[in-house]
């Protein structure tokens, strides 16, 4: 998945695909409080309250709740954070932190944020100046679910965003026929 995020105003244009996962791609646009959502092949894009979205990335009690509580179970003094290096990482000398994961206390660390199925590696990016996470990879494996990994970048902070919805003519109301 890639795209922009803006929390400050609650938005968000994503695209991507999950392999492996059939119909989980297409794109998102989080303007104000709705989402319009475009699949593969659809010529419009359906719009739906952003509320009714199961996980709405332009919300910040969300989106960044995902990424702090990663940054939580990292820092719990359960597990042995490693310090790997200083790389440069978007234009940012960045420490490299990596992590062995342990589910039991990953899931106790996430209570309810979301769930680790198996133990998993975790490397953390963060700028040597300001201290903000410019990476984030997580790869686990579990022998139930099998194998899992993903990537979060994070740069140009501070930067204006300007993310609006598609034009009228573009999209459908939800359970609305079109027109």
């Amino acid at each position: 998945v890639s795209g922009d995020i803006d929390f400050t105003n609650q938005s968000a244009k994503l695209t991507g695909q999950m392999p492996g996962l059939p119909g989980a791609a297409g794109e998102i646009i989080i303007s104000k409080e709705m989402a319009y959502i475009r699949r593969p092949g659809d010529s419009k894009y359906t719009a739906a309250a952003a509320s009714n979205l199961m996980s709405n990335p332009a919300d910040p009690t969300q989106g960044a709740s995902y990424v702090i509580g990663m940054i939580k179970v990292a820092a719990d003094n359960r597990l042995q954070p490693q310090l790997i290096g200083s790389e440069q990482l978007f234009g940012s000398l960045s420490y490299h932190i990596r992590v062995i994961v342990d589910p039991v206390v990953a899931n106790s660390v996430l209570n309810g944020v979301g769930s680790a199925l198996g133990s998993g590696q975790l490397d953390i990016w963060i700028m040597h100046d300001g201290f903000r996470v410019s990476m984030m990879e997580f790869r686990t494996s579990d022998p139930k679910a099998g194998q899992a990994a993903f990537r979060l970048e994070l740069y140009n902070y501070g930067e204006p965003l300007t993310i609006t919805a598609p034009p009228n003519d573009q999209w459908d109301v939800s359970g609305l026929p079109s027109a």
